[in-house]
C-alpha cells in the first residue's frame, strides 16, 4: 500500500509538465532513484530465476504461488516504468531505458540465452526469454526494442556505449547464476540515447564457415 501510495505521487508530480519540475527530477542526485529502481528490478529477475531453478529441481506445494507473485512484482514494475516514460520527460526516459540495457539485458538476460549445455534444463534461458517479451511487451519504447532485437542478432559485442567520445559500457558474460560484481549507477546515470551505438558488420566481409 505504501509503494503504491508512493508511486502515485510521484507520478502526479512527473505528469506535471513544468519544464523546471522536469529539470529538477532530471537533476543528480534525484536521479539517482530511478538508476536504483532499474537496480531492485534486475535483483528481482535473479529472484525469479532462482525460484524456478529451485522449483525444478525441488517441487513443492508453495512453489507456484511464489513464482506467481514474484512475476506480479515485476510486471508492476514494468508498468511503472512504463507509467513514468509516459510522462514525457526526455532524460528520464532515457536514463530507464539505457539503465534496463546496461543493468539487466546486456550483462545477464542476453548472456544467458546462450545454451553452453544441451543436457542442462537451461532454466535461466526461459527464465530470460519471458523476462525479454515482458519488457517488450509493457514498455513500449522503440529505440530500446530495436536494440534488443539487434542484440538477438549480433554478438553483444557490437554493442558498445560511448560516452564522451570514450568507451563507457557494461557488457560480460554473465549469466544469472554468476553474478559477482555490479556497474557503477553513476555512469549509468550520465549514459544518454544519443550515446548507445550498434556497430553492425558488413555481412560480406563475414567469415565463411
Amino acid at each position: 500500500m505504501v509503494r503504491t501510495a508512493v508511486r502515485t505521487v510521484t507520478l502526479n508530480v512527473y505528469h506535471v509538465g513544468d519544464e523546471c519540475v522536469n529539470r529538477y527530477i532530471a537533476s543528480a542526485p534525484h536521479t539517482n532513484y530511478f538508476s536504483n529502481l532499474v537496480s531492485f528490478f534486475r535483483n528481482q529477475c535473479m529472484d525469479l530465476n532462482r525460484l524456478v531453478s529451485e522449483t525444478l529441481k525441488n517441487p513443492g506445494p508453495d512453489s507456484t504461488s511464489a513464482i506467481i507473485a514474484a512475476v506480479d512484482e515485476i510486471e508492476d514494475n514494468l508498468y511503472y516504468f512504463s507509467d513514468v516514460i509516459s510522462a514525457g520527460i526526455p532524460d528520464v526516459g532515457r536514463l530507464i531505458t539505457d539503465s534496463i540495457l546496461m543493468l539487466l539485458i546486456f550483462p545477464i538476460l542476453l548472456p544467458s540465452l546462450r545454451l553452453l549445455d544441451v543436457n542442462d534444463m537451461q532454466s535461466g534461458v526461459v527464465t530470460s526469454l519471458y523476462l525479454l517479451c515482458c519488457i517488450l511487451r509493457i514498455v513500449k519504447i522503440k529505440d530500446l526494442a530495436n536494440t534488443i532485437v539487434m542484440a538477438l542478432f549480433y554478438p553483444l559485442e557490437a554493442l558498445t556505449t560511448f560516452s564522451r567520445g570514450k568507451v563507457n559500457g557494461y557488457i560480460s558474460d554473465r549469466s544469472f547464476t554468476s553474478v559477482s560484481q555490479e556497474p557503477d549507477n553513476d555512469n549509468i546515470a550520465k549514459c544518454n540515447a544519443e550515446c548507445l551505438t550498434v556497430n553492425v558488420p558488413n555481412p560480406s566481409s563475414s567469415p565463411s564457415e
